[in-house]
């Protein structure tokens, strides 16, 4: 099984998400494809991995027919198959299949109470409007073991769902795993809204972008970009989690490390934001810079995501 880790880190350049991803669909393949539900083991390795798994809702409509046909083929009461079950339909919009899956995950918990079957518990949870009930599952089975997908769904359901701050799970789950783009967005965006921003004193874009009200492509696009030139050069720490001291030239390592060190101050009921000497035009002039002054390449006719690649190798 290690050899199957170190393939997939190397054919994914040590991208965390992008393997976790892997790892479910070849889960759910197998599930689909042999006679016993065989797939939970890829399934609970993908989900040590990953940060968000919103793709498996799209993966379960392109195959919806082949996995009823198998549900219905397997042993209601062997284990692997209700956890399985209990996984799909915790994806499923149906009020009917959501409780299903829940009468699954709950009798999978009477003979493994694992952190997975906890997690899935939550998500079914979620979706039935129940997010108290949510957010205790999560806590149960973040106690058993600490993941990114975890840090990531409280931090969702506290801001989203029950209006409390999650700005520091968010942050935990990225630390854990700074590939997942769903995350980096959420925590972006709940930032922002809270007046959260970061200090750019070399006026760093990603930085900027953060800390703008652009969500979505334009800070998504270079965080991503920055993730490629990071993994291209094997610097960021995958085994260890850390963020590593390298060359200042990249943006994504000056915009970790100001993160990492200015989140607490996120944190400390005491600090007055409103104090930072960082306005909301300071942040659009220091953006317009930085795209029209900095880089010789960039075509204000476009948006940033539809820049040439000699725009994003001269940033």
């Amino acid at each position: 099984m290690l050899k199957i880790f170190r393939q997939l880190r190397i054919r994914y350049k040590n991208n965390r998400q992008k393997v976790g991803e892997h790892l479910i669909r070849r889960g759910l393949k197998k599930f689909l494809n042999s006679k016993n539900s065989s797939g939970k083991w890829y399934l609970h390795r993908g989900l040590e991995l990953i940060t968000c798994d919103c793709f498996v809702k799209t993966w379960i409509e392109q195959h919806k027919i082949e996995i009823k046909k198998q549900l219905n083929k397997l042993n209601d009461f062997e284990n692997d198959y209700l956890f399985i079950q209990g996984y799909l339909k915790s994806h499923i919009e149906d009020t009917k299949q959501l409780n299903n899956g829940l009468i699954a995950i709950q009798k999978y918990l009477e003979f493994s109470s694992d952190e997975f079957g906890h997690y899935v518990k939550g998500q079914i949870l979620t979706k039935l409007n129940k997010p108290q009930e949510a957010l205790k599952s999560y806590e149960t089975s973040k106690k058993i073991k600490i993941t990114s997908i975890l840090e990531f769904k409280i931090g969702y359901l506290k801001e989203n769902i029950l209006k409390e701050s999650g700005i520091q799970e968010l942050y935990n789950s990225l630390m854990i795993n700074k590939s997942s783009i769903c995350c980096i967005v959420e925590l972006q965006k709940h930032s922002f809204n809270k007046n959260y921003f970061l200090s750019n004193k070399n006026n760093n874009m990603l930085i900027s972008l953060f800390n703008s009200d652009s969500f979505g492509n334009d800070f998504s696009n270079l965080y991503k970009h920055q993730l490629i030139l990071s993994e291209n050069h094997r610097r960021l720490n995958y085994k260890t989690q850390r963020i590593n001291d390298f060359s200042n030239e990249l943006i994504l390592n000056e915009f970790l490390k100001t993160l990492t060190k200015e989140v607490q101050l996120y944190l400390d009921p005491n600090y007055n934001f409103l104090k930072k000497k960082f306005n909301s035009t300071e942040k659009t002039s220091n953006y317009i810079m930085f795209k029209e002054n900095n880089n010789n390449y960039y075509n204000d006719q476009l948006d940033l995501d539809q820049q040439s690649p000699e725009f994003w190798d001269n940033l």
